[in-house]
Parts: C-alpha cells; structure tokens; sequence
C-alpha cells in the first residue's frame, strides 16, 4: 500500500510537495482503513483525487510510475523532466514513497537526474521508529554506500561490497541487489518485489496487454471477466477471441516478419500485439501460426451471439474492459492500482459501480488499495466515501 508520496523539482512540481492516504481516527467505514498495531500507519483503501486540467494530478501518477520504473531496472531516461517553470531550472529530481509491504513499512527515496541516480536510501518505518536498511551517495567520483545490519554470514556484507561497486550509475541499487542474487538484506527483496508484482499505475491510454492470453488459456479467467461485463451492463454481453487466417491479417508486413521470427525463434513463445484498438494473439501450433483476435459479442434479434471488433465498441466499453482484470485481481489479492481518470469515458453510473463493486470486495485482511485522479464530482459522496479519502489539487 502507499502511505504517502513526495515529490520535487519533477513534472509540474517545483518545491517539495507531499500527499499522504493516512487515515484519521473517525471510526466510520473501518473496511476502508488498514491499521494494523500501534506503531502501523492507519492507510486508507481508496482515495480520489479531484482537480481542474492542468492542475497535476495525472502528474501523480506519472511520479509514481517513475519510482516504478526506478526500482525495477527500468530507468527510462528519455521520460525524466524536471520542473521548467521555476526561477532556477535544476536538473536534479526527487521522490520519495512510503509504503506498507505485508505489515512492515519502507520509506524509499531517489535523486535524480536524466543521467543518473544521485543518492538512493531505504528505511524501515514506522509511528516510533525509522532504521536504515541502505543509502547510497554519489559524489564527484563514485557512489558511497551505507548499509544497515546485515543478516547471515560475514561473506554477505562483502558481496553486499562488491555488488554496489559495480551497480551502474543509471540503476538503482535495490533492482542490483536483486538482480545479482544478493543476500543479507532482505528487505531490499520485499521492497523490490512490492513495486515489481503488487504495483500497478493505469494510464487513459493503457491496455491489459495479457487479456488474449488470459482468455486463451484461463477459463476461469474468461468466465469471471464475462460475469462481471454483464454485471455492469455496459451493453456487450461478453467477450472472447475468435481464430483469425495469419496470412490475410490486416497489420503492417513489418509486424508480420517480426511475428514470424520471434516465434521460428522459440516456438513456445506466446505473443500478444495491440494494433490499433485490435488486440491479437499468437502461438505456433504444429509449426504453423495460430492466431486469433478479441472480440465483444452482442445478442442479435434471433439471441445468438455475433462477434463485434473492438473499435466498434464505445470509448466508455474499452475503458471498462481494461478494468475487468483489475477488479479480478483485486478479489483474489492485496493489490494497489493508481488509476489515471477513472471516470474518463465512462458515464457517472458506472464509474460508481464500479467503485462500489471494489468495496465489496474489502475485507479487514485484505490490504488492497484503489488510489484514482478523477473529474467526476458526482463521487464525492460521504454515504460512500470518508471525509479523509477526498483530495483536492490545485495550480
């Protein structure tokens, strides 16, 4: 779960600005609130964030997907902008993100710039406490490491030794840790793995690129994403993949060739390709190409299924369609998903439904966690949200 999150000289943000999901002590809707004991931060499980156009929400979720990207390897330098408005430009960015990983707390914090990481530390939090697990400060020549109790054998702390002095300057120190296998900290681990696995950040342009494999290959999967396209009655009665000819496949020849050799490559490859809003599938069966496409299916007048493309479908399905496998995730674990404009496509009704839906599925047990930006103020409704769980962002 995110605790909190600070951001500076990043995007639209210039001096340190800082928002948190804490809980207050009101007692109304515990579902929505994970406690834990005395020292645990109480954080909430949904959060909206309202704001007019240009006010910097989308840029929230933007920071959060930076700290994603910088914990995982994927340091993407071509994505990095320091704020451009302020009185002095400064190349150097920051952000910092507390979390809650099973039931312990970790503050992570990176500066940056398009080049490299600058410093990089790592905390182990709470209410009473903050122990440092690592930091790591760059200087005019390299990178000074600093590194908390090392668990198991004394050969631990020396490979701990070796692997910082070889983490490249454009890499953070805890995907290097576990890349190279590392032991003696394994909180790095835990931290790594919550951004890798339990993360998700949902742009207004994002695809579930897995939902042709899924639906290939899970059928429980197909039946759950089915129930709940009807559940919401957003007009497609379902959806499913349909076999498609490889040779009369309208994508460009380029995507063709690279299709075909990835699989002559390595036959047990499955691929998965968005073209346009067309979403296909491909797998080598009996060394020829099997493909197929996802569809949406509509009752005719006869109450026979009839397959639709996907860009026939409103801009409002679409959107519903990319939740549908977050939803079923949320059900089954402690998952976080920030949402960049829930609402966006979607009518009033449905954003509602579907919220409401994820609150059914909360339990005391559960930390999953639903951060969105969003237009709609038909939601700030205190019959279903707390008082707490509203921001307000401003220019």
């Amino acid at each position: 779960m995110i605790v909190s999150a600070v951001f500076r000289n990043v995007l639209s943000f210039d001096n340190e600005v800082k928002i948190d999901f804490l809980a207050s002590k009101s007692p109304v809707r515990p579902e929505q609130v994970s406690r834990g004991g005395r020292d645990s931060f109480p954080v909430l499980k949904t959060s909206l964030i309202f704001g007019s156009n240009g006010a910097g929400k989308s840029n929230i979720c933007r920071c959060i997907h930076f700290m994603q990207c910088i914990a995982t390897g994927r340091f993407h330098s071509s994505y990095i902008r320091p704020h451009k408005l302020g009185k002095e430009i400064h190349d150097d960015s920051y952000i910092q993100m507390t979390i809650k990983v099973d039931n312990s707390f970790y503050e992570y914090s990176v500066s940056f710039n398009a080049s490299s990481i600058l410093q990089e530390s790592l905390f182990k939090v709470n209410l009473r406490s903050r122990k440092m697990v690592f930091e790591r400060k760059r200087t005019s020549r390299d990178s000074v490491y600093s590194f908390g109790t090392v668990s198991g054998k004394a050969s631990n702390a020396q490979f701990l030794e070796f692997v910082s002095k070889g983490c490249p300057d454009d890499e953070s120190f805890v995907n290097e840790y576990v890349k190279r296998n590392a032991i003696g900290l394994a909180d790095i681990t835990k931290v790594h793995n919550w951004f890798d696995n339990k993360l998700n950040v949902i742009f207004t342009d994002s695809k579930f690129r897995s939902m042709p494999v899924f639906l290939n290959k899970d059928k429980k999967f197909a039946e759950n994403i089915n129930n709940l396209l009807c559940m919401f009655n957003a007009g497609a009665e379902g959806i499913a993949m349909i076999p498609v000819d490889f040779d009369k496949l309208d994508i460009t020849p380029e995507k063709k060739n690279r299709v075909q050799n990835d699989l002559k490559k390595n036959p047990d490859m499955m691929i998965t390709m968005v073209d346009y809003d067309a979403l296909y599938f491909f797998e080598m069966d009996n060394n020829i190409i099997s493909c197929s496409k996802e569809v949406t299916l509509h009752k005719n007048a006869l109450g026979k299924d009839v397959p639709f493309d996907l860009f026939e479908e409103s801009d409002g399905t679409k959107r519903l369609l990319d939740f549908l496998p977050m939803l079923i995730d949320l059900k089954e674990n402690s998952s976080v998903y920030v949402i960049d404009e829930l609402d966006r496509s979607m009518h009033t009704l449905l954003t509602r439904a579907l919220l409401n839906y994820y609150f059914r599925l909360l339990t005391p047990e559960k930390d999953a966690q639903l951060i969105c930006t969003t237009h709609e103020t038909y939601l700030l409704d205190d019959d279903m949200l707390r008082p707490d769980q509203f921001w307000f962002i401003r220019k």
